[in-house]
């Protein structure tokens, strides 16, 4: 695998892994909104 596709996947699943915690954050109680 080439290092700029690596770099690519790396960046995609950050943004998942933010995703699901902005999830996660926004559901629990008392969770504030932006």
């Amino acid at each position: 695998m080439r290092e700029s596709e690596l770099h690519l996947e790396h960046a995609l699943n950050s943004v998942t892994l933010i995703h699901d915690i902005r999830a996660v954050l926004s559901s629990a109680p008392g969770g504030r909104e932006d």
